[in-house]
């Protein structure tokens, strides 16, 4: 877990209270300390390396942005459930999540937004909820094992990384918006391009010493605000496609079957402070 701290925050790790100062950490170089040496497509694999070096607790520095590291469970855990007073998301992921045209969900919100957000998520996952969408489950599971199984038989290479991507997109498209999302049959699939393109620009863009792409857009960046544009109107047509549903059997706002359909009634509920909008 890694957090953005001000100058003066003191760290409590292994029973002992230090200083930012005073944690270890990768040797950086002036002004930019540790910016070069990120690599921000195995980044995570580089935090892990850095963890067995220094420890659970050690400090990354991008230019004047300091980060700590947290790499014991128990107290990521612990800091989780001190959100949103003890622990909020940094300014930065939410400014570039704001300038690149995404919506400000449960991941990203601070304060109030997260707390209102929060509620009807852990309502659209409650348990019953979620046995009822076991079927379905087992349906996308079932075609992972096939594209797994066609790849053996011929031969193939799989990408791991892109095919649990594809097995997450199906798993809740279907449980978070209701919609019958296949990725993991067909190679075409245009939702997936997308979000294959959103998410590692948003994580280079947080990591980036420099904002490049405020002062000069590559062919790159053109293609991620097409994307971005995309999977929003994608989720703006499940919005519709629910809110017809629940127009068409009010029983369906009694009884909501996925997650989308809980926040809907839930924000249509008076002084609710939610609405369809992405802010």
């Amino acid at each position: 877990m890694q957090t953005d701290i001000p100058d003066d925050t003191a760290i409590q790790a292994s029973h002992s209270l230090r200083h930012y100062d005073d944690l270890p950490g990768p040797r950086g170089i002036p002004v930019l300390v540790n910016a070069l040496q990120i690599e921000a497509p195995r980044f995570h694999r580089q935090l892990e390396q850095w963890c067995g070096e220094y420890g659970p607790f050690f400090k990354l520095q991008i230019g004047n942005r300091k980060m700590l590291v947290v790499g014991d469970h128990q107290v990521v855990a612990s800091l989780l459930r001190d959100r949103p007073d003890g622990l909020r998301r940094t300014s930065r992921f939410e400014a570039i999540c704001i300038e690149m045209g995404l919506p400000l969900g449960v991941f990203a919100a601070n304060g109030d937004a997260w707390r209102r957000q929060r509620r009807m998520v852990m309502a659209g996952f409650d348990p019953a909820h979620v046995r009822r969408y076991f079927p379905a489950l087992q349906a996308v599971s079932q075609r992972l094992v096939g594209r797994w199984q066609l790849a053996a038989q011929q031969g193939m290479a799989i990408n791991l990384q892109a095919d649990l991507m594809r097995y997450t997109v199906d798993t809740i498209a279907g449980l978070a918006f209701g919609a019958q999302v296949n990725t993991l049959e067909s190679d075409d699939d245009v939702i997936q391009q997308h979000l294959d393109k959103i998410f590692p620009a948003l994580n280079k863009r947080i990591l980036a010493p420099v904002p490049v792409w405020r002062f000069m857009r590559s062919a790159a960046d053109r293609q991620l605000e097409r994307s971005i544009a995309q999977v929003n109107s994608a989720v703006a047509g499940f919005i519709e496609q629910a809110r017809d549903r629940m127009q068409a059997n009010p029983l369906v706002r009694e009884h909501p079957r996925n997650l989308l359909e809980v926040m809907i009634a839930a924000a249509d509920e008076p002084g609710s402070g939610i609405d369809d909008s992405p802010r």
